[in-house]
């Protein structure tokens, strides 16, 4: 089996490449569902046949998010099991929802309510070309509060837009940065 994933914050054009020739009908075809990195794991557990881990030593664990993609390797058509999938990274969000995209890049230090809105048919659209956020102010609000009941629900909240100090721990093993000891 070979995974690569290749994807930027907010986007949902970039391609996951799976193959696995004795297992996916239509080797080296396109899938069309949407999907992202989240749903790695899933498929990984059912593909091994493995339940989720609800405890890991004696830990309980968060429930996981994504869906699983193996319903692709069979059916190249099948509808889109993925219903939702939020965005967050620095400050900039995004959430799509049954093919609609809403996405806004955030300026550190500036406030939220001023962050500009964009709203994309991405089932139409799917390079976000055309921004239908003026002229579907209905549907950027329902994927606006989805995206609010997203963040709540998986502890996104409350919004930071620091970028370095957010990850500056000294205690962190940090790569880049020779230590002696971590």
């Amino acid at each position: 089996k070979r995974w690569k994933q290749d994807t930027h914050a907010g986007g949902n054009t970039d391609p996951f490449i799976i193959s696995w020739p004795e297992k996916i009908k239509g080797a080296g075809g396109m899938r069309r569902q949407y999907h992202h990195i989240v749903d790695i794991v899933p498929t990984l557990l059912e593909v091994a046949e493995l339940p989720t881990p609800t405890s890991v030593n004696g830990v309980m664990q968060q429930p996981m998010p994504g869906v699983s993609m193996t319903y692709t390797f069979y059916d190249a058509d099948a509808t889109t099991r993925k219903q939702v999938q939020y965005y967050e990274m620095l400050g900039s969000r995004a959430i799509w929802a049954d093919g609609w995209t809403a996405v806004t890049w955030h300026k550190k230090g500036e406030s939220w309510d001023d962050d500009q809105w964009e709203l994309y048919n991405t089932d139409v659209d799917f390079t976000q070309a055309n921004d239908l956020a003026a002229s579907n102010p209905d549907k950027l609000k329902e994927m606006q509060d989805l995206w609010w009941a997203e963040a709540k629900k998986y502890n996104v909240l409350p919004l930071d837009d620091r970028r370095y100090e957010r990850v500056a721990d000294p205690t962190r093993p940090v790569a880049a940065i020779e230590k002696d000891v971590y």
